[in-house]
């Protein structure tokens, strides 16, 4: 194709065409932030569900990454590659603070051990920290465009990745070790080091290996020594050096915490770009599905804009005019204007015209006419959520569209991945409709068209009940009435 919808560059800027512009300007943007991409969002610089969701994907990598920023994980030139250790990690100042101690006499032992467990704390809490901002962007994220199920489909699969790392127990996941809380093993720690003249043998190098390789929850090991030997720092190690290698010991761990987040990093970028690269080869196995129903010679009539542009690449409603056109067939594609942000007007046909497929433009208002007059063959649209039922949410307008198209016996088909179908509702009553500023009503590029203060509803999108649906097209197939059946039995086919 002459244009791209989106990506993520090697050094994570999401680069993304403005399509409010179209078709007047070919602009990218550069965006840098979760905050650039929520807003691209909920400003329509990117629309359609598939392409919003990979957007989503690729926000949520990007606040992930500032938040590691933030915390002296990550320096802020560089990708998911790379990390540091040390910085506030360090905790220098609670480790002076446990040496000044150690120096007063009268300083009860229990000040020490104070001290060191805040270090203790410190370190459990960074992953923990990491998380509830993260979770925290998420929820940012959904309330951008809630109507689109693939935002929260994407925001799903990368919340997964991060909440999935309570069970890493902060340790970089390509290491063997076993996280679980062994009792056992801490019952018989405590019965070989029952003693602080035992304690010294935690700094053997032979024991410390012989613990770490049987015993690996090492916070546990860390509680018996705090507990155990503190009394010893306070009265036999008056040069501090104990002091000093409990909190170098605790600085290796917090580069594991770091490493163990860098880890993280670097699985949401991959399940971003999985995200990314999954859409356009979901959208081409759709496409060859949905060729099959139209007829060579058809002319094809499609309402907003379910092409290249609302998905990573492809479409869904022109990825099977696409496929079929690929497959030797002759189409000609008629496009509604869609009012009032008029996606077919401005990208439905800027999009075709780049790629040398024919296209006419008409008024919303004319499609039952050129229905009547035998000059629309079938009906290929593209959604935003779908009910378990097979109840269709669409851009504004393909409720009518397909009223009309039943009523002129003409076939009408809805182009979406799995990802758009929400098995959690039962019918299209339970799909929100957004409802956007009535300035896209009443003015057009920024002319006011209306009466001032004249009321408005603008309702973004509309429910269409599967009894209008003559096919829904997914990359598992192709599914017909009754759509509870044959929607499950798609589900059941991507798990095998």
């Amino acid at each position: 194709m002459a244009f791209f919808t989106l990506k993520l560059t090697d050094d994570d800027i999401v680069e993304m065409i403005d399509q409010r512009k179209l078709p007047g300007k070919v602009i990218y943007l550069k965006l840098k932030t979760y905050e650039d991409v929520i807003d691209a969002i909920k400003k329509m610089v990117v629309r359609g569900a598939p392409a919003i969701g990979v957007s989503a994907g690729f926000g949520l990598y990007l606040g992930a990454k500032n938040i590691a920023v933030k915390m002296g994980v990550l320096d802020s030139g560089k990708n998911s590659d790379g990390s540091q250790c040390g910085g506030d990690y360090a905790r220098g100042n609670e480790k002076n603070l446990a040496r000044k101690i150690n120096s007063n006499k009268t300083t009860k032992t229990a000040e020490t051990i104070k001290t060191i467990n805040a270090y203790n704390v410190g370190y459990d809490n960074h992953y923990e920290e990491f998380k509830i901002e993260f979770l925290k962007i998420c929820d940012e994220m959904f309330k951008a465009r809630p109507t689109a199920v693939n935002l929260e489909w994407a925001i799903k699969k990368m919340k997964e990745i991060v909440v999935a790392g309570n069970d890493i127990n902060h340790i970089d996941t390509n290491t063997n070790t076993n996280t679980n809380t062994n009792t056992a093993a801490v019952s018989k720690i405590d019965s070989i080091y029952n003693d602080n003249s035992k304690i010294d043998n935690i700094y053997n190098s032979k024991a410390v290996n012989k613990i770490d390789s049987t015993y690996s929850d090492n916070s546990k090991i860390d509680n018996i020594y705090n507990s155990k030997a503190v009394n010893k720092i306070d009265s036999t190690y008056s040069d501090n050096s104990k002091i000093d290698n409990i909190y170098n010991s605790k600085n290796d761990r917090a580069c594991d915490s770091n490493k163990h987040i860098i880890n993280i990093l670097k699985r949401l970028r991959e399940e971003s770009v999985k995200i990314y690269n999954e859409d356009i080869e979901i959208n081409k196995k759709m496409g060859k599905f949905g060729a099959s129903l139209l007829n060579d010679g058809s002319t094809i009539l499609t309402h907003c804009n379910a092409g290249a542009l609302a998905t990573a690449g492809y479409g869904t409603a022109l990825g099977v005019i696409r496929a079929a056109i690929e497959g030797n067939k002759k189409i000609k594609v008629i496009a509604d204007e869609t009012r009032p942000f008029l996606q077919g007007a401005r990208l439905t046909a800027w999009e075709l015209m780049s790629d040398n497929i024919p296209v006419t433009l008409i008024a919303d208002n004319s499609a039952g006419l050129l229905m009547r007059k035998g000059m629309i063959d079938g009906v290929v649209v593209g959604a935003d959520r779908i009910a378990s039922n097979g109840d269709v949410a669409n851009k504004i307008g393909t409720y009518q569209v397909a009223v009309l198209a039943k009523e002129n016996n003409i076939p009408f088909y809805v182009a979406a991945p799995l990802s758009t179908i929400d098995l959690n509702i039962k019918s299209g009553e339970e799909i929100p409709i957004e409802e956007r500023d009535g300035k896209e009503v009443s003015s057009v590029f920024g002319k006011k068209i209306a009466p001032e203060n004249v009321d408005v509803l603008n309702y973004a999108f509309d429910i269409t009940p599967n009894k209008y649906i003559s096919a829904i097209i997914t990359e598992e197939g192709i599914a017909k009435s009754p759509y509870n059946k044959s929607i499950a039995q798609l589900f059941n086919n991507l798990k095998k």
